[in-house]
């Protein structure tokens, strides 16, 4: 099924749900084309046509309000494992062709302030960041159903990109006025970007990338986003909200738990992913009182679902099912699974487009038994895990709707 604006902003509020939503995140990871072939995958299954995912008609605004710097990435070096290249910031970048999507930095163009003055004019507001042609078509697709998402630059994450994780966090201590110099400019530009958007249509989603947390915790505690980020966050946001945005989505692997309320109050409204295997507990998550639209979270599993978002009201309690059940939900899979798996979760959903797969038994207690077995999540035993799903989701588990081995 796709989604309409007015459908996903009315399930993201609480407002009204035709049901809840089943979706795929990114297409499949580096390497599965070739295992899904070698599985016996036909090509619509690897392009994921068959599965009948979920989605939402969305565009972004046509605004850029990050660097332009005018630098054209070139390729310096390719061998057999790696690919070395300067990307549009200058950086030196290296990407593993085995195992990588994204390329890492090698080397930054800031490590001072004199740097920083000397490339303050990439952030720079100028008419050419914003597409009016492309503007006037937008406004055409809002009025027939297209959610508009804006993005900002991260208030870690650019200058992360500009000095690199270690200097940056030398940087707020060291030189804090250069760090608000970078996100002050950057919060003004996008106020004039957003001015210019906002004459067309209404931003739906505002959009901002972190990535600012491993397994131990954030790379910026409480103390460093309430003095440097929340303000730039609240200085981009609150004129949004005033003119309709509805949403505000952050994304942040890793453990956030000592800042979620940081930035909360700096207005986010969703967040993601909220990863068991980096501490997040979803449980914990769920019996807070965070007013929070969604969390997005990857469970603990060898065979099951990858990731999922849930979304609850205010003072929502009890476990994963009674939650889903009491407000709203999104189950989002990212494709890094064995062919067999991926058709057992799409079967699973139960409001795919009319997806099954051939010759595989579809059987919601395979997948649970994985889950409790492999993932030792300690959770309680299969029975009690189909009767869960039974009471929430009646006639999940009934022979016309999935069969057994």
């Amino acid at each position: 099924m796709i989604w309409t604006r007015e459908e996903y902003l009315a399930h993201m509020t609480f407002e009204a749900s035709p049901r809840e939503m089943f979706c795929e995140l990114f297409g499949p990871l580096v390497g599965l084309d070739a295992e899904w072939r070698a599985q016996g995958a036909s090509e619509d299954e690897i392009s994921l046509r068959a599965f009948g995912w979920d989605s939402v008609k969305y565009a972004w605004a046509p605004a850029d309000t990050g660097a332009r710097t005018g630098i054209a990435p070139r390729v310096l070096e390719e061998t057999a494992t790696h690919v070395y290249s300067i990307d549009k910031m200058g950086r030196k970048m290296q990407m593993c062709k085995q195992s990588a999507s994204l390329p890492l930095p090698m080397s930054y163009p800031v490590t001072c302030p004199e740097d920083w003055e000397s490339i303050r004019r990439w952030y720079d507001f100028a008419p050419e960041r914003i597409d009016l042609e492309q503007l006037k078509r937008l406004k055409a697709l809002q009025k027939e159903g297209t959610l508009v998402v804006a993005s900002m630059p991260g208030g870690f994450d650019e200058p992360r990109g500009l000095m690199g994780e270690e200097n940056l966090c030398y940087a707020f201590y060291d030189e804090p006025e250069m760090i608000h110099d970078m996100l002050g400019h950057m919060a003004d530009t996008c106020l004039k970007v957003f001015e210019r958007v906002l004459d067309f249509v209404t931003i739906d989603v505002l959009s901002v990338h972190e990535d600012m947390a491993g397994k131990t915790g954030p790379l910026a505690g409480s103390k460093q986003v309430r003095e440097f980020i929340a303000p730039y966050y609240r200085k981009v946001w609150e004129p949004l909200k005033a003119q309709g945005c509805r949403l505000f989505s952050q994304d942040s692997d890793g453990n956030m738990n000592s800042v979620i309320d940081d930035f909360l109050d700096a207005g986010v409204n969703c967040m993601y992913p909220a990863e068991p295997m980096a501490g997040m507990d979803i449980l914990a998550l769920l019996a807070s009182a965070w007013p929070l639209r969604a969390v997005w979270t990857n469970l603990p599993c060898a065979a099951a679902w990858k990731t999922c978002a849930v979304s609850w009201r205010p003072k929502c309690r009890g476990n994963c099912w009674a939650a889903a059940r009491c407000s709203r939900w999104i189950t989002a899979f990212l494709t890094a699974f064995p062919l067999k798996i991926t058709a057992h979760m799409c079967a699973w959903a139960g409001n795919c487009s009319g997806y099954r797969p051939r010759n595989l038994p579809i059987t919601f207690a395979w997948h649970f038994e994985n889950w409790q077995s492999k993932a030792q999540t300690g959770q309680s035993g299969l029975e009690d895990v189909t009767a869960r799903i039974e009471q929430f989701t009646p006639g999940a588990l009934s022979p016309g709707v999935n069969s057994e081995y």
